[in-house]
């Protein structure tokens, strides 16, 4: 794995060092499949709204969502996501609240999430059908190596978490402490639904993993 640092675009600040990322990414995996760079500010804009004060619980996720319409993220109170009803928020009590209540819910517990990926990883078919829907998967490395280089790894750093739970395809970036004592989740289960998958008792690394590591970070 090449480890891309880019320093294209002056200056320190958030909005910098994300164009770094992507014009770092853009180096690695070509500009075909790349999502407008609006988009990739646009998440960041939602992130950093929605940033606790006080970080006691980091959940670090791969990727959002290619969209057509703009970027299918879990902090756009409009998007509809099954892991948010299935594998997260049953942890916090259930869905009686709007999408966007449990948003600032969420930010007032001290909870945050940040992605391996500062572009989206899926959903490409929703912008041409003939394209895979991964379409990047063969520089994924390269890309999350980008990312956490140029962005990613300096928002966790300054995040300061107090827990970390993570999903497996995102643990590559992560320092060995963090893989060692934080909580890993998949989504690779069992072959059925994937509702029943995050769900069921059985399956270690999905929704009773994450209520667990809830609970250990007190919230």
């Amino acid at each position: 794995m090449i480890r891309y640092w880019c320093a294209i675009t002056k200056g320190s600040g958030v909005t910098s060092r994300i164009e770094n990322a992507y014009r770092a990414i853009e180096v690695v995996a070509g500009p075909k499949f790349l999502e407008p760079l609006s988009d990739v500010q646009r998440v960041n804009e939602l992130r950093q709204h929605f940033k606790p004060a006080k970080v006691k619980l980091l959940i670090v996720g791969e990727s959002h969502i290619r969209r057509p319409l703009g970027p299918g993220f879990i902090y756009d109170s409009s998007y509809y996501t099954p892991w948010w009803r299935d594998l997260l928020w049953p942890a916090f009590g259930g869905s009686e609240l709007s999408r966007a209540d449990s948003l600032k819910h969420l930010q007032d517990r001290g909870v945050w999430i940040l992605d391996a990926s500062i572009i989206a990883l899926s959903g490409y078919r929703n912008i041409a059908p003939e394209w895979p829907s991964r379409p990047l998967d063969a520089h994924l490395k390269n890309i999350l190596a980008a990312s956490w280089d140029n962005f990613v790894g300096r928002e966790f750093q300054a995040s300061t978490p107090e827990h970390v739970v993570y999903f497996e395809r995102a643990a590559d970036m992560l320092p060995e402490g963090t893989r060692k004592n934080g909580t890993a989740l998949r989504f690779n289960g069992p072959r059925h639904s994937k509702a029943l998958r995050y769900t069921a008792p059985e399956y270690r690394f999905g929704t009773a993993r994450f209520i667990q590591a809830v609970r250990a970070a007190g919230l």
